[in-house]
């Protein structure tokens, strides 16, 4: 469904290599040099940055992200870009505290935006609303849809 990307050498604890089948979902590039991306193993995220070398492509983790997964040459594992991974942490990591809230307005910011499907969330609109410690909003929508049950149908599909 999305980019895969095949280990062929595992550089611990700073890296991976392999090939990938492709570099985009959709129209969409998710993967180029020195772009930022995840790997996607086991519902558990790895965030770093591509580099392309000759045929190859390396995968570097940032700072101890590679310590979230145990990697092995010749698995093929998924690829999310920036962009998309973020959405996906938020659903997956288990990491963010969600709590339902009302929008309140804040100094010169009558709005906010859902970070999964960019929803106006206002007093007006989606009101109702999660966030985590004050940040990372969510529509209810979102939240009942995709957080709550761990579902990542939000993503592009590969067109």
């Amino acid at each position: 469904m999305y980019p895969k990307f095949t280990i062929t050498d595992v550089n611990f604890p700073g890296s991976v290599v392999g090939s990938l089948d492709r570099l985009n979902q959709g129209e969409e590039n998710w993967v180029g040099d020195n772009f930022v991306g995840f790997l996607y193993k086991d519902s558990t995220l790895s965030f770093g940055r591509w580099f392309k070398e000759g045929t190859k492509w390396r995968f570097t983790f940032d700072k101890n992200e590679m310590l979230n997964t145990i990697f092995v040459i010749g698995e093929t594992i998924d690829c999310l870009d920036g962009y998309w991974g973020e959405r996906v942490e938020l659903v997956v990591s288990g990491k963010f505290n969600w709590k339902c809230e009302n929008y309140k307005g804040k100094e010169n910011w009558d709005h906010d935006h859902c970070e999964i499907c960019w929803a106006t969330i206002s007093e007006i609109e989606n009101a109702v609303h999660y966030c985590s410690e004050g940040k990372h909003p969510i529509c209810k929508e979102c939240y009942d849809k995709h957080v709550s049950i761990r579902d990542l149908s939000f993503l592009p599909k590969n067109v």
